[in-house]
């Protein structure tokens, strides 16, 4: 009888899962298919979550794999999603200033026209950032947080690159005026006979 309850019970897990797995790979789908409201830094936005809700899913993950999904769906539909907010996560002391200082550095580039300049970098940056964080806090798959907190330190760089004012242009000196050219001026000297003494002019 007891042997029967376990194994009833270890179906209906079985059951639990492959339902949830099916259930996130759905939403997953449906936001997948979805027309971005809006073009640029958003329309980008929903790709790149969409492939960290898939990696998230074929790790076994449906927490994330649903949070990173719910999150292409806001791009999608034209929400203002900001980098996570890091309140309800839980680091080591050291990353936890880490991460809360990244965040300020990717605002700061958001903020100063990165969505609307530069939409391919901010959107990379952004959604790398929020892998990297979510990586981070699991801290079990080093490999995961490294390619992850790579991706945005590449997409960051470039980020701050294209912002950065263009350098100034010292304007040419203008040429210095050219002189005017020595004109020779022929002269008559009069000078008595068999004299070197100059006498007015005949």
């Amino acid at each position: 009888m007891i042997s029967m309850k376990i194994q009833v019970i270890g179906l209906l897990a079985g059951a639990a899962l492959l339902t949830g797995a099916c259930s996130s790979e759905r939403l997953i789908g449906d936001v997948a298919d979805m027309n971005p409201a809006e073009q640029g830094f958003k329309a980008s936005l929903h790709k790149q979550y969409i492939a960290l809700s898939k990696v998230e899913l074929a790790e076994g993950d449906r927490f994330d794999a649903g949070f990173f999904a719910r999150r292409a769906e806001d791009a999608a539909m034209g929400k203002d999603i900001e980098p996570d907010s890091l309140w309800d996560r839980h680091f080591t002391d050291a990353n936890r200033v880490l991460v809360h200082r990244e965040r300020g550095r990717l605002m700061n580039a958001l903020d100063g026209g990165g969505r609307d300049r530069f939409p391919n970098f901010a959107s990379s940056a952004k959604s790398q950032f929020d892998c990297w964080v979510q990586e981070l806090e699991e801290n079990y798959q080093p490999d995961d947080i490294k390619n992850c907190r790579d991706g945005y330190e590449a997409a960051m760089k470039a980020l701050e690159d294209a912002l950065k004012p263009a350098p100034m242009v010292k304007k040419p000196e203008p040429p210095k005026p050219t002189p005017a050219p020595q004109v020779a001026r022929k002269f008559i000297v009069f000078f008595d006979f068999d004299s070197a003494t100059l006498t007015e002019s005949a």
